[in-house]
């Protein structure tokens, strides 16, 4: 273990919730410490410099970017703790990791033996394919973010580069590594795993010879232009990996066999059963049609070919094929608690082995530790599906593309700083979405009643409404009734609940407070609770034996429920075995149970007792609801598939409904669930902009889809308003929309917001709708819509 500095007066002791030790380190994305938990656990924490993140709407993408990445299964990657922003800077906490990089081992070794480099093609890959079949992009492979664990090589820091993308003042465009850049990345196009996989096949290279695929020992113009126009030499490549990592190098993503492919590969160690890769020519195995023991490839996708297939997978003007693994993969990649790779080196207690190690020299010191990154949500839609070798869509204009590419790569070198091995290739402006947390989005209907007494129905001196000032531009039957007063961190999440014939808005912000405020006013009611230690991400209100409830979910891995009238604890504190980040009360069974979304699928749970029920297969996007509908408990949520669909479950027997709903270019960011007369409706918002309306019965998409927002959608709601029902969405373009569910593409009543609402519940008052809103800058917002 390297050893560890001494804190400086300026660096901060605290944050987060986690005591400092020490520096491990300082990067050029920012600075990692030895940290310890309340627990007692000791994690590597990485400060982000606090110039790659840059307001307010920035940071709270790059939380919810990096909140999406806990689904990435364990093996080969190094788990993700928390994310968050304590006082403008940005941090990641993460497992440490104990080992050197690739990129030590190798610089100072030698290259890696044959054994051993097989060994280690496999852990990657598999970590890769993993980190694919969670909808994420890494985006950023390379030597440097291969760790050699005692229990195997672990992937890191996969989606740094994608939290960031878009967040950064200093840029807007994408960020990579040059040497191991794909020919898409220098030229600014989309990404999809095949990106991966060529920054892949050039780390194994490195692995094998010492040198990357196209070198580093030249300026960065010069690597680039080898990149996009030239072929490696990998003639020092040994021969069971050279005709995979040939096809890997690919200039066109979809001529890539995935990550899946690339493993099944590996592990049928090139013999007579391998199954064929299109294109691939594997060594010793010929090329025919499947037969015993060969697996076709089954499935859209870039594998999903057959010989004699000459028509693509895609035509124009159709949505592209989801992209996901041809093969079903093994039994242990999708089992949580899979026993690990066995290290593919020496023992790795002693500090230093003799050359001749299975390395080709010796391996990571014992006890190094390592921060490693969260991964990024899901990626950009995947390549064409076609048959390698076959034209796809736009391939005509590939010349012209790569032609740019090579004037953007040479603008890029003008603004290059020496020792920052970051490349910033600019391109069209975007913005980075963000998986989101979904609020209850509870419709309660009755009156607002005059405030009652309660012993704690005082108000803190900061907790007052503020007068009406609106922003410009408020639509006709829209008014604002009051927003809180004073600064506090993000409202994640607002909800609606009811004491002694009260409504009381109830927020939870990135703190981990939560406050209550009268629905009549917006004052204080009671004081701040204050008992989760990192930020609440769902809330939601009920009764259990005439008690009206809150039930929140934190970061902090647990599911607490309060008194809504004296915020006081009630029952035990439910712990849960990952961050919970939604949560309703529904009814199943007949009984009113906790339906929340956990980092390892859905769980539920008695809301009187707090016990945990049966269920088992349900596993959601973080920003899943939970409604009762139609005489069952459903579950709807993103997928992490790419390109992304919308799923739900039967939460009574945990079968899924139909199948996912296809159609959103990018991650899903909100969902909701109801009813529109007698049809069960869904609806999808994307950070593509664009707000979806699906069938549940039929699985039709209905109509054609909502677009209007001009940045990434945060919530959806649907409810009734004068008799016709009516869809309430925010974005991270600071406005709240009003549509009119039956209209196609709009137009929308357009609310413009001081600050981006990233939470949203619905409520009625004398039957007007009211719409809380929470935002970014940490106030909560009543808004009357008729």
């Amino acid at each position: 273990m390297p050893k560890v500095r001494p804190l400086r007066p300026e660096e901060p002791a605290q944050l987060g919730g986690f005591k400092l030790l020490g520096s491990l380190g300082e990067g050029g994305q920012g600075s990692v410490y030895l940290a310890e938990g309340a627990d007692g656990e000791q994690v590597a924490l990485k400060i982000l410099h606090a110039r790659l993140i840059g307001d307010a709407s920035a940071r709270e993408r790059f939380v919810r970017e990096a909140d999406a990445t806990r689904r990435v299964a364990p093996f080969s990657t190094a788990r993700v703790i928390t994310v968050g922003v304590d006082e403008d800077r940005p941090y990641i906490v993460s497992e440490l990791v104990r080992g050197d990089s690739l990129q030590q081992v190798v610089t100072g070794s030698g290259p890696l033996r044959e054994d051993a480099l097989v060994r280690l093609a496999i852990g990657t890959i598999a970590a890769l394919a993993g980190i694919h079949r969670a909808g994420i992009v890494h985006r950023d492979f390379k030597p440097s973010n291969v760790l050699l664990g005692p229990d195997g090589p672990r992937v890191i820091d996969f989606g740094i580069a994608r939290a960031l993308d878009g967040t950064s003042t200093l840029s807007s465009g994408v960020l990579g590594t040059p040497a191991y850049m794909s020919p898409e990345q220098i030229s600014g196009d989309r990404l999809s795993p095949a990106t991966d996989v060529f920054s892949w096949a050039v780390t194994m290279v490195f692995a094998a010879t010492g040198r990357p695929a196209f070198g580093d020992d030249a300026t960065y113009p010069v690597i680039m232009h080898r990149i996009l126009r030239t072929e490696p030499d990998l003639s020092a490549v040994p021969p069971p990996l050279r005709g995979l990592l040939t096809r890997c190098l690919s200039k066109e993503p979809a001529q890539r066999p995935s990550a899946t492919d690339l493993m099944l590969a590996l592990v049928s160690d090139h013999g007579a059963d391998a199954p064929a890769l299109p294109g691939v020519a594997l060594p010793g195995v010929d090329q025919g049609p499947p037969g015993p023991g060969r697996a076709p490839a089954a499935g859209p996708g870039p594998s999903a070919w057959s010989p004699g297939d000459t028509s693509p997978s895609w035509s124009p003007g159709a949505p592209p094929p989801p992209w996901s693994p041809p093969v079903a993969p093994p039994a242990w990649q999708a089992q949580p608690g899979h026993t690990p790779m066995p290290p593919p080196w020496g023992d790795p207690r002693g500090s230093r082995t003799e050359p001749g190690s299975p390395w080709g020299g010796p391996p990571a010191a014992a006890g190094t530790p390592h921060w490693s990154g969260p991964p990024g949500p899901a990626g950009p839609a995947a390549p064409w599906g076609g048959p390698p070798g076959h034209p796809r869509p736009g391939q005509a204009d590939d010349a012209r593309r790569r032609k740019k590419a090579m004037t953007v790569a040479a603008a890029v070198a003008t603004v290059l700083v020496a020792v920052a091995v970051v490349v910033v290739v600019v391109r069209s402006s975007s913005t980075t979405g963000e998986p989101g947390v979904s609020p209850s989005a509870l419709a309660v209907t009755g009156s607002a009643s005059p405030p009652t007494s309660s012993p704690e129905a005082t108000a803190s001196p900061t907790a007052t409404a503020s007068p009406t000032d609106a922003p410009t531009g408020i639509p006709d039957g829209v008014t604002k009734l009051w927003a809180t007063a004073g600064s506090r961190p993000w409202i994640n999440a607002l909800t609606i609940g009811d004491s002694g014939g009260e409504q009381i808005v109830i927020s939870g912000d990135d703190k981990g407070v939560i406050e209550r405020w009268r629905l009549s006013d917006g004052s204080a009611f009671g004081r701040p609770i204050t008992a989760h230690r990192m930020r609440i991400n769902s809330l939601a209100a009920g009764t259990s034996d005439g008690r009206a409830l809150i039930v929140s979910v934190s970061n902090d891995r647990t599911i607490r429920r309060w008194d809504l009238a004296s915020g006081q604890p009630v029952g035990k504190v439910i712990r849960a075995d990952s961050e919970v980040y939604a949560v309703n009360l529904v009814q199943v069974g007949g009984r009113t149970v906790i339906a929340a979304e956990l980092g390892t699928g859905t769980g539920l749970y008695d809301l009187g007792t707090g016990d945990r029920l049966p269920l088992q297969g349900v596993s959601l996007s973080i920003n899943a609801v939970y409604r009762n509908l139609g005489g069952r408990a459903v579950g709807v949520g993103g997928d992490y598939a790419t390109p992304p669909g919308v799923v739900a479950y039967d939460l009574g027997t945990g079968a899924q409904i139909g199948q996912a709903f296809k159609g959103h270019e990018s991650s899903i960011q909100a969902v909701d669930v109801g009813m529109v007369g007698d049809r069960q409706v869904v609806l999808s918002g994307s950070e593509d902009k664009t707000i979806r309306r699906w069938d549940l019965g039929t699985g039709e998409q209905i109509g054609e889809p909502l677009r209007g927002h001009t940045d990434h959608m945060r919530k959806v709601a649907l409810t009734e308003l004068g008799g016709r029902t009516v869809i309430l969405s925010t974005s991270l373009d600071d406005t709240l929309r009003v549509w009119d569910f039956t209209a196609d593409g709009g137009p929308a009543r357009t609310i413009p917001l001081d600050s981006a609402a990233i939470s949203l519940t619905l409520t009625k008052v004398d039957g007007d709708l009211v719409a809380l809103c929470g935002d970014l800058d940490g106030v909560v917002t009543a808004w009357k819509i008729t």
